[in-house]
């Protein structure tokens, strides 16, 4: 952050514009804090505006880094347990000043416009810039709302000040967090100057007690050519009306197709029977919600799948072990289920899609838990590294991704790690280059010479 912020104020910054997609790169991002939301238990809702275009030519790394910071603080700072809302669209404005939406129709067009909630609604609105772009074939707009301690009206006056950090009201500590997971005050000011850089603005609407609402808007240009639909007939099983749009917008934006949706195994099979002929889908999404129940009926769902490539895919979340198990067997008894975790990413489901109407499918879901994975003997880690700083941190980064502590063995050269090759079986070796009496090179070429003498069969990075 003190880095980016010195040559943000060196006035050093260059724009590299280039194409890319817009739910990668929220996708990416979303990636980084999933673990510290898994820990925090919270639900991250993935919603992109059904208007939006996909792909889009902008600066995307600094794109990128404004969607961390913001998206890093709402996770930091809601309560565990509770909701993160996120929301994007690349669509045209009106031209109003204000960076309105143009599509009316968008569902939450006042988040996007100006952090407009119910739950906020008496919220203090802080504006980081009073008139918003009037020309421009696109705007890219993005928000991001958690249910945390919120800020007051002087809270919010200097939030975008460098080195300032808002503090919970009440509280001589920032929103109750230990000092370890403070930062250094500056993302939001870097924000603020990446916005101003690229002719962009942020609305800022909290309340004390209720939590914060950011949103962004940023002029863009759209891509000559958009990524083809993927035409397929889809369906969507959920018993959880609070959030079942939003998982059907997602797909709906992925896909270009519209999703049937229903609130219950026993609608969609009265559905699909009482068609002449029955209705067949390409891919019926699935998500249980609290109990088995979903789970234990879905096997009568398999005989309303296209042939030959029909995929059931079941949408998980954090649960209880028994919903888990019942999930799981639902997965791996047939090639025609998959499965999906929370949160969704859209090339999550791009994956499930094309593998439904094309039938390549793999043996493993698109993205493993690894707080609820199990760890077999075979499946350890030996991290290589001559440093003891990096060495700790290495197996810390482990640690937050889910590995346990005991899955984890370091060496301090190529000689101890070959060492410790020789005694016991790794999946993954994490190998340092530059290290004395060995390198990483020198180790990974002798293990590659001399398979025999090794119990070693797993990839070294």
């Amino acid at each position: 952050d003190i880095l980016d912020y010195s040559k943000i104020d060196a006035r050093k910054l260059e724009l590299e514009k280039s194409s890319f997609s817009v739910s990668d790169c929220l996708d990416s991002c979303i990636s980084v804090v999933s673990a510290n939301a898994r820990r925090k238990q919270l639900d991250l809702r993935y919603i992109i505006c059904q208007n939006s275009v996909k792909d889009i030519v902008a600066d995307a790394a600094k794109i990128r880094q404004i969607f961390l910071n913001l998206l890093g603080n709402a996770v930091k700072f809601a309560e565990n347990g509770s909701v993160v809302e996120i929301g994007i669209c690349a669509c045209a404005s009106k031209g109003d000043g204000n960076g309105s939406c143009r599509a009316d129709s968008c569902r939450r067009r006042w988040l996007f416009d100006s952090c407009w909630t119910d739950d906020l609604s008496a919220g203090v609105l802080r504006q980081t810039a009073t008139r918003g772009p009037t020309a421009g074939p696109l705007l890219l707009r993005f928000y991001v709302r958690d249910n945390g301690a919120g800020m007051n009206e002087k809270q919010l006056q200097n939030l975008f000040e460098p080195f300032n950090q808002a503090r919970s009201v009440g509280s001589s500590k920032g929103h109750g967090l230990h000092s370890s997971e403070s930062g250094t005050g500056l993302g939001l000011s870097i924000v603020k100057r990446l916005l101003d850089f690229m002719h962009g603005g942020c609305n800022v609407r909290s309340l004390p007690g209720r939590g914060s609402c950011f949103s962004v808007w940023l002029p863009c240009d759209p891509r000559g050519s958009q990524p083809a639909a993927v035409p397929a007939r889809i369906a969507l099983v959920s018993e959880a009306s609070q959030d079942i749009l939003t998982i059907s917008e997602q797909i709906e934006f992925v896909s270009g197709s519209t999703v049937d949706i229903f609130d219950s195994v026993e609608s969609i099979v009265a559905h699909c029977t009482s068609s002449q002929p029955a209705a067949l889908y390409d891919t019926i999404f699935v998500e249980p919600c609290g109990h088995a129940s979903c789970c234990d009926q879905a096997e009568s769902l398999k005989a309303f799948l296209k042939p030959p490539h029909g995929l059931m895919c079941s949408i998980q979340r954090d649960s209880p072990a028994d919903l888990r198990s019942s999930c799981a067997s639902l997965r791996n008894d047939d090639d025609g289920l998959a499965s999906l975790y929370r949160p969704i990413l859209c090339k999550e489901i791009k994956n499930i899609l094309c593998r439904s109407l094309t039938g390549q499918r793999r043996s493993s879901s698109p993205r493993t838990s690894l707080d609820s994975a199990q760890t077999e003997d075979d499946d350890r880690i030996l991290v290589v590294e001559d440093n003891p700083t990096n060495r700790l941190v290495l197996c810390q980064m482990l640690r937050s991704l889910g590995v346990p502590e005991s899955s984890v063995d370091v060496a301090e050269d190529g000689v101890f790690a070959l060492e410790a090759l020789r005694k016991a079986s790794y999946h993954i070796v994490l190998m340092d280059i530059h290290m004395p009496r060995m390198s990483g090179w020198e180790a990974a070429r002798y293990v590659r010479a001399h398979p025999e003498e090794f119990k070693f069969s797993g990839t070294i990075i």
